[in-house]
């Protein structure tokens, strides 16, 4: 089992997990950032993600479990 999460960084997205990367913002509108974003980090994953929005201290994260 993998735990990734996806934080939205001062100058675009962080992924971390089993796999990490790094990728500049998508797009200005954040909610089709967000969308491009989980869309990259699938991409990277190797698989579609059932993906969790947390938010904790005034911070956002989206949160997935894989069994790959």
């Amino acid at each position: 089992m993998s735990v990734y999460t996806l934080t939205p960084a001062a100058t675009g997205w962080d992924l971390s997990g089993a796999a990490t990367a790094f990728h500049s913002t998508f797009d200005q509108d954040i909610s089709r950032d967000v969308e491009q974003a989980m869309d990259w980090a699938e991409e990277i994953i190797g698989a579609r993600q059932t993906w969790w929005h947390m938010r904790e201290n005034g911070r956002d994260r989206w949160e997935a479990v894989t069994t790959r």
